[in-house]
């Protein structure tokens, strides 16, 4: 398959943040950490900064894009940040992204929330958690995935169809720090 970031659009991204600086400045917009997170998947292991920085950011929508790209980039040294961030969060979506990227990551107790969040009453907790269960390559959320696909919400039972094609696939290299499959 192919990424989302051309080659093209990460030089692009790189320049955008190379005029910023990866300090404060550049983390205003979420878009700075959607580009650190594609620099960081391309090899610029540098931007890691920018992404932990905006796990801090006061707008939680920006936090929780931090968030969740550091469950997709990063490694077990990000569960303590994620966490610590996790048990200052009010909000059931902020909530829900952080334990869902702590999932991702391989964290027991993250992993344990997002198959409680598959089950949700609120409809965006349960999209989120469908998305994050292939994320996290929870084998273990099969059945209530199974289960989204008749759910009222269209874009759980979309998010819970994509999960389950991912499940079923061979899992690609698993990230040693997790000991995912």
């Amino acid at each position: 398959g192919t990424d989302l970031w051309s080659s093209a659009d990460a030089a692009v991204a790189g320049e955008q943040v190379r005029i910023f600086g990866p300090g404060e400045v550049a983390l205003v917009e979420a878009g700075a950490a959607v580009t650190a997170g594609a620099l960081v998947k391309s090899g610029e292991k540098q931007y890691f900064d920018v992404l932990r920085q905006g796990l801090e950011l006061a707008d939680t929508a920006h936090a929780r894009t931090a968030a969740w790209l550091l469950g997709r980039v990063g490694d077990a040294s990000d569960i303590p940040r994620l966490r610590a961030r996790l048990a200052t969060l009010e909000e059931p979506l902020d909530i829900a992204y952080f334990n869902h990227s702590l999932a991702a990551l391989g964290d027991a107790a993250g992993l344990a929330a997002l198959e409680r969040n598959l089950a949700s009453k609120d409809p965006a907790v349960r999209t989120y958690a469908a998305t994050f269960a292939g994320d996290a390559r929870c084998l273990a959320c099969g059945p209530a995935l199974v289960k989204l696909l008749d759910d009222e919400h269209l874009d759980a039972r979309i998010r819970a169809a994509q999960s389950l094609l991912v499940l079923a696939r061979p899992a690609k290299k698993a990230r040693s720090h997790t000991g995912r499959q």
